[in-house]
């Protein structure tokens, strides 16, 4: 158990940044929002709630309810059993869901990297011999946050080269360094309906991508 699933572990008091943060200059669209921070790791934290037990008994791991989400539901139907979990992706939920949604992921995502495509890369650096499969996971986030932008109006992508993880809760939501037009612009154009402003694809090197956004990993 940890701070992160345990209330009598948890910290008594927080500080918020990025979208969640009540300084009005940074985040002039939220700051008057009330925030309220939810622990997510305690174990129970299931997709839906299905009145079926979400522990599987004979295995000890807990596995996720299909049956009380409607995206899920619908998305499930698309696909054959043994398939059904790609329905836990992004980019196959997204298609199933009416509300409008907004989408902020790196294309050098820091938590990718190491659990995802199992490469060594830290925020700044990369071995050569991890390039390729960096840079094709790259080109697959640019292909889906396109498809994603060019399937309906009603949503957005923000993408970024910066190396980082958790982008919509740091204080970098209004950095040019971080896009241009910065991730709250883009946010505001979202949210305003102002189809003129994206931010839906960029491109760069792992290299030049550090170079250029040095001033947020550094922090």
């Amino acid at each position: 158990m940890s701070s992160k699933g345990s209330s009598n572990m948890a910290k008594m008091s927080l500080s918020f940044d990025g979208i969640v943060s009540n300084d009005c200059q940074q985040n002039p669209d939220f700051c008057m929002w009330n925030v309220v921070a939810f622990l997510y790791c305690d174990g129970g934290s299931f997709l839906g709630k299905g009145g079926k037990d979400p522990v599987a008994k004979d295995t000890g791991f807990k596995t996720l309810s299909f049956s009380a989400s409607a995206p899920i539901q619908e998305c499930t139907q698309t696909k054959t059993a043994a398939t059904q979990w790609r329905c836990l992706f992004p980019e196959e939920y997204y298609k199933f869901v009416f509300t409008p949604m907004f989408f902020a992921n790196s294309i050098y995502d820091t938590w990718t990297r190491p659990n995802a495509l199992k490469v060594s890369c830290s925020a700044k650096t990369c071995p050569d011999s991890n390039l390729a499969t960096v840079y094709t996971n790259r080109d697959a986030v640019r292909a889906l946050a396109r498809e994603i932008s060019g399937s309906s109006k009603k949503h957005a992508v923000f993408l970024t080269a910066c190396p980082v993880h958790r982008m919509m809760i740091q204080p970098w939501l209004s950095l040019s360094v971080f896009g241009s037009p910065t991730m709250q612009v883009t946010l505001t154009a979202w949210l305003r309906h102002d189809e003129t402003m994206s931010g839906s694809d960029v491109l760069l090197d792992i290299t030049p991508a550090v170079e250029q956004c040095s001033s947020v990993l550094n922090r």
